[in-house]
Parts: C-alpha cells; sequence; structure tokens
C-alpha cells in the first residue's frame, strides 16, 4: 500500500509512506516513510511498525501534518 500527502514543503521535498511485507520469517509488515529533495533524490527512508508511528515520523522529522495523508494504493 502506499500514502502520499499534499503538503507544501518549504524546500521542495515530497514524501511518501509504502509498506514493505516480507514473505520470509516472522517480521510483521513495516511502514516506510520515504523523504525525496526537489530533483526526486530519495534522501531519507525511516521504517515504522505502524502506519500512525510512520505518519507521526514524518511529522516529527520532517514537519509533514499528520493529516495531510492520503491512500493512493
Amino acid at each position: 500500500m502506499k500514502w502520499l500527502t499534499n503538503y507544501n514543503d518549504p524546500q521542495g521535498r515530497t514524501f511518501k509512506i509504502e509498506t514493505m511485507e516480507f514473505v520470509k520469517g516472522n517480521m510483521p509488515t513495516q511502514y516506510v516513510v520515504y523523504a525525496f529533495d526537489k530533483n526526486r533524490f530519495n534522501t531519507h527512508d525511516h521504517a515504522q511498525d505502524s502506519l500512525k508511528m510512520a505518519k507521526e515520523c514524518a511529522f516529527d522529522e520532517f514537519g509533514v501534518p499528520v493529516d495531510s495523508w492520503h491512500q493512493v494504493e
């Protein structure tokens, strides 16, 4: 699954959250926060244990409002 935000970052960055599911082992699904610079280069990725934690991470690290996310896939 994937979430995008309509947040207008002052530095021109864009953000997304995607799930990462593991086929082998007992690893739970992870929610990864990605940050891209204005040239669309991936500058950060932070794995979290829940969607709520991923949204809070994006807010704490980059100021992305928690309520600005919408699911696209």
